[in-house]
């Protein structure tokens, strides 16, 4: 058998081995989440506080390192850039130690070790650990949709510590630079409907685009306006204003609508799964046939609201918000009633 060939073969034995070790990870992480997050916030607090003095903190990056896997070692790196990203000349940066939650892939490396007497000499010890390295971060990677929960209180956290202010921020996940995946934007920036109509002109869930993906429309005011089958994944809508609007068939999965008013509004078959509504005021509005499974209704204050046919697995209502009257006795039976701690 030939260097290929061994390659092909190992690769093969290799995979049963590192799914069941991300499945350990998995579990490690599941177990150890809250103490994952106090370590992300920790340093970030660190970081943060003892750089008062770096101007303009556009980024922060959030990444795992490779430099170390090979010795089971699993650090995060924390940098905070300027308005020119990864370009930036004068980035600052704090690691945190994750190795407790990778620990598994230690005994996976062993049994890797081990597989290769068969191929003797044929596969080295070097190609083992690339794929360790591989799969710690294809996994640090496929979390990133859970952070955003981490981080979606961000701007109330950093102005309770007293750290430096910001008006528009995006911290990035995953590997680095354009390797990584955001987790959470804030721009409060003076926004309008009218740049929301034109830059959505060609949007369509239809046709993939990442550009339109992740939208900012902070503090905007929407009123009369209808969008349909639109790409609006993530839409960052915190704190706007909505009347009289119809949303039919769009992603919006991971919506942030966090304290905004949302009036005579129509939504129809849109993904809406994962949206955070706290403190949402609702006034006359429908949820037809939406997939609303976890969203986060808490803290929301209801006036005339419907939910007709939406899916409602775990979304989340404060124990006053089932006096709602829209949730039928089917709904009241897959909705979540509890009251989240404040998570920083």
């Amino acid at each position: 058998m030939d260097r290929e060939g061994a390659k092909e073969a190992y690769t093969r034995e290799a995979s049963e081995l590192l799914q069941q070790g991300t499945e350990l990870v998995q579990k490690n992480w599941e177990e150890n989440e809250g103490e994952v997050k106090q370590v992300v916030f920790q340093a970030l607090q660190q970081l943060l506080t003892c750089n008062k003095d770096k101007p303009e903190i556009c980024y922060i990056q959030i990444s795992l390192l490779r430099s170390q896997m090979d010795d089971d070692i699993y650090r995060m790196l924390l940098s905070l850039h300027d308005g020119t990203y990864f370009l930036d000349s004068d980035p600052r940066m704090q690691t945190a130690d994750i190795s407790s939650v990778f620990s598994p892939l230690r005994e996976t490396r062993a049994r890797l070790y081990q597989a290769m007497d068969a191929y003797r000499g044929k596969i080295e010890n070097f190609d083992a650990d690339r794929m360790i390295r591989e799969t710690a971060m294809a996994f640090y990677k496929k979390k990133a949709d859970s952070c955003r929960m981490l981080f979606r209180d961000l701007e109330q956290w950093r102005a309770e510590k007293g750290l430096m202010p910001w008006n528009r921020l995006t911290v990035k996940w995953g590997g680095y630079q354009e390797e990584s995946e955001t987790v959470y934007l804030m721009d409060t920036g003076e926004k309008k409907q009218s740049q929301f109509l034109a830059y959505n002109e060609r949007n369509s869930i239809s046709q993939w685009d990442p550009r339109y993906v992740y939208q900012s429309w902070e503090t905007a005011s929407f009123a009369d306006m209808e969008a349909e089958k639109m790409n609006l994944l993530f839409l960052v809508s915190r704190n706007c204003g909505m009347e009289r609007c119809q949303w039919k068939g769009c992603m919006m999965h991971g919506g942030a609508f966090r304290g905004a008013k949302i009036t005579e509004t129509f939504f129809a078959g849109c993904d809406m799964s994962g949206c955070d509504f706290r403190d949402v005021e609702f006034s006359k509005v429908q949820f037809v046939q939406c997939n609303l499974m976890d969203a986060d209704f808490t803290g929301a204050k209801f006036d005339m609201i419907q939910f007709p046919g939406s899916q409602m697995n775990n979304a989340k209502f404060s124990r006053d918000g089932i006096c709602c009257n829209g949730l039928d006795a089917g709904q009241l039976q897959q909705i979540r009633l509890e009251e989240e701690p404040y998570v920083f």
